[in-house]
């Protein structure tokens, strides 16, 4: 299932509290292993099982 988050990148990063570069830095380590797709202000989940993989470890 593929899906989009409803936040930008900024807000993200707002709301977690982390800085733009540390936040994108991250996100393009999960854009690498293809778990996302970053597409201008959007982030797509492209493997939601390894994403919650990732997250819980």
């Amino acid at each position: 299932m593929v899906e989009y988050t409803p936040y930008s990148k900024k807000t993200w990063s707002e709301h977690l509290n982390v800085s733009r570069p540390s936040l994108f830095r991250e996100l393009k380590i999960l854009c690498t292993q293809q778990v996302i797709r970053i597409r201008n202000k959007e982030i797509l989940i492209l493997k939601e099982d390894a994403l919650i993989d990732i997250l819980n470890n």
